[in-house]
């Protein structure tokens, strides 16, 4: 018997509903590398998205201080913070993806 770690399909009289973690071929993921390999790009994208409105945030603290060093200098950590927050995200991702590499759990590098 196959182990899942998510539910992957109910059935219900009417039918059945499949779960997100479906291959291409209708095939349930059982490992968690390839559940890994799933989720990754849809955490990316809500993290790059995350770190773009705090990035915008920090710019118009700045832009509205009227020159008020406190509000400058929250802007200020608040980009400073999404940069590194960026740097940080494509990190663990090219990380993962060597990983995944490596031990043949995934695709490609890129």
């Amino acid at each position: 018997m196959k182990t899942l770690y998510f539910a992957q399909q109910l059935v219900l009289p009417g039918g059945e509903i499949n779960g997100p973690l479906k291959n291409p071929q209708n095939q349930d993921y059982g490992d968690i590398g390839s559940i890994i390999s799933t989720l990754l790009p849809i955490v990316i994208s809500i993290g790059s998205v995350i770190l773009f409105l705090v990035l915008v945030w920090g710019g118009i603290d700045i832009m509205i201080s009227a020159g008020n060093p406190e509000k400058i200098k929250s802007g200020k950590a608040k980009i400073t913070s999404s940069i590194i927050g960026f740097i940080v995200l494509v990190l663990s991702y090219l990380i993962v993806k060597l990983i995944a590499n490596t031990f043949g759990i995934g695709q490609d590098l890129f």
